[in-house]
């Protein structure tokens, strides 16, 4: 029975490990990294991704790097960075990373009248095929508690 606790804790402490370890590998250097290859987008932008675009993985890139020095936003941080990974990615391949995007979706654009980067939302359905039209309903601040 003591043979089996110990590699019952020695298996437990091998999984903890790897998870701490993953946790590890999403840190506000990592955003640094995403950060270094996004300028060489924006430097050089592939043809198939919008400018748009780019500005959206920074705002997210902002958000996460924010978050990782805010006490219990780290989740929130990961979360923001994991979707900058993802669009990056696909950025770096010559791909639109909003086009397939689907349900709620973080976009930013920068305002004539203010100095910070803007983001709103949009909800994409899971269905939505841009060849079909579409109706879009469009709610403003303010009009959902926002």
């Amino acid at each position: 029975m003591t043979g089996r606790r110990i590699f019952g804790f020695s298996l437990l402490f091998i999984v903890l490990s790897i998870a701490e370890l993953d946790a590890w590998a999403e840190s506000s250097e990592d955003v640094d990294t995403a950060r270094r290859e996004l300028e060489a987008l924006q430097a050089a932008r592939p043809e198939g991704v919008p400018e748009g675009a780019l500005l959206s993985i920074e705002h997210h890139l902002n958000v996460a790097r924010r978050n990782w020095s805010k006490s219990g936003e780290t989740d929130n941080a990961r979360r923001f960075y994991r979707t900058a990974r993802k669009m990056l990615d696909a950025a770096k391949a010559g791909r639109d990373p909003y086009a397939d995007r689907r349900g709620f979706v973080v976009r930013a654009y920068d305002s004539e009248i203010s100095t910070r980067t803007q983001a709103y939302s949009a909800y994409i359905p899971d269905d939505y095929d841009p060849e079909q039209p579409r109706k879009m309903v469009v709610i403003l601040h303010g009009g959902s508690s926002n």
